[in-house]
């Protein structure tokens, strides 16, 4: 009994303290990324405009039932008209 609370000691004696991120680097490296330029390559899904072109889809804009996505500006802008 006494050798396997020994063991259970030095195990807990050997054993790494958990490794926690950044979150302020974490953080600054998201706001770079959003700010780097990116043009979405805008959808429509239903009242959503939903961006693909990323690597993760995400949610652009939200316009409603009354308006459509007719096609994007250069500039990577959406081009919304009323229905």
């Amino acid at each position: 009994m006494e050798e396997e609370n020994k063991d259970f000691i030095d195990e807990i004696k050997n054993a790494q303290a958990a490794q926690f991120p950044d979150f302020t680097k974490v953080n600054q490296d998201l706001q770079a990324k959003a700010k780097s330029g990116v043009y979405h390559s805008p959808i429509q899904q239903g009242p959503f405009l939903i961006c693909r072109s990323c690597d993760h889809q995400h949610t652009i804009a939200f316009i409603g039932t009354e308006k459509m996505l007719v096609g994007v500006e250069q500039n990577g802008e959406p081009i919304i008209k009323d229905r």
